[in-house]
């Protein structure tokens, strides 16, 4: 953080300790996640179904594809697996609730476990306030970071806190691997002063850890723009967020137009049935229109028998 003083502005009996100032901080290492996926088999018991005749499996397939058929012509927004083609249920879908985006480095923590936040009933001892940002200070500086957050937490609350002192217990929070937390206290320090760079910086390296690249940018830049760092930690977060935010881009492009596609070659497959079903109606009514063709009437008799030839040929005489 470089020295904003205006962070502490309001607080002036809070005290002024240096323990607060934030050194160029190294870049957030990975921790790898092992997530291991859990197959659901469903068996299907032997009986009297495997004495079904072939006939009757038969039928039941044909059954089904009928109703699909029936189902997709009747409505064009239907999906063959499911859904509808705005939210289609794709065969090799792998998502799972609660998964960390590829390249996330920390888990969410939970609400429950987050650092309690100041309160006005809780008075105005800023004497014990400063005494405790010193300690936090000193236990910062030996990099133990849990007794830095129990006296943060002290001092926030003992008097009304500074933006700077939320953002040095998210700070603290983010390195013990509570990003969430450390998000909440920024939102704290930013809702006293907007222009805190080091809240900023530090909500935006929660949420890299996080994978939530697209406000891991935004809160980087943002704090590059109010007071730049110059350790070049910051600057290889933001190279490796851009590089994310371009391919999660490119792929929400891609589904896109893979989902258009779908979309045309459904509309075709439409049109095509809908032609063909009319020229078959067609065909039937000009079948049923056609007038039945009568008969053709029995000739009676046979032929009438050829009059006898009285004599012989003329000229011919006998010999």
């Amino acid at each position: 953080d470089h020295g904003h003083h205006k962070e502490d502005h309001g607080h002036h009996k809070e005290g002024h300790s240096h323990q607060e100032g934030e050194k160029a901080e190294p870049a957030a290492c990975g921790h790898d996640h092992d997530h291991t996926g859990h197959d659901h088999g469903h068996g299907h018991g032997k009986g009297h179904h495997e004495k079904q005749t072939e006939k009757s499996s038969h039928d039941h397939g044909h059954g089904h594809d009928h109703a699909s058929k029936h189902k997709t012509d009747a409505d064009p927004n239907v999906a063959p697996f499911g859904g509808n083609w705005d939210s289609e249920v794709g065969v090799d879908a792998t998502a799972t609730a609660g998964a960390l985006p590829e390249d996330a480095t920390m888990s969410k923590d939970d609400e429950s476990t987050f650092p309690p936040l100041y309160a006005e009933s809780a008075g105005e001892d800023y004497e014990k306030a400063s005494d405790a940002k010193m300690a936090a200070g000193g236990f910062k500086s030996d990099g133990d970071w849990e007794k830095a957050l129990s006296s943060y937490t002290e001092a926030v609350l003992a008097a009304p806190p500074s933006a700077l002192l939320y953002a040095n217990r998210a700070d603290s929070l983010l390195r013990l691997e509570r990003p969430s937390a450390a998000i909440r206290d920024c939102d704290a320090a930013l809702s006293h002063n907007p222009d805190s760079a080091k809240a900023m910086r530090v909500r935006g390296k929660a949420h890299r850890a996080l994978g939530n690249w697209d406000r891991a940018l935004s809160d980087l830049s943002g704090s590059q723009a109010i007071d730049y760092d110059d350790s070049g930690a910051t600057e290889e977060n933001l190279k490796f967020v851009k590089a994310k935010v371009a391919e999660a881009t490119a792929e929400k492009t891609k589904k896109r137009n893979e989902s258009e596609e779908k979309l045309r070659k459904r509309a075709a497959e439409i049109k095509k049935a809908q032609e063909e079903a009319a020229k078959e109606e067609a065909e039937r009514a000009q079948e049923s229109a056609m007038p039945e063709m009568p008969g053709m009437p029995g000739m009676g008799g046979g032929m009438p028998g050829m009059p006898g030839m009285g004599g012989g040929m003329p000229g011919m005489g006998g010999g």
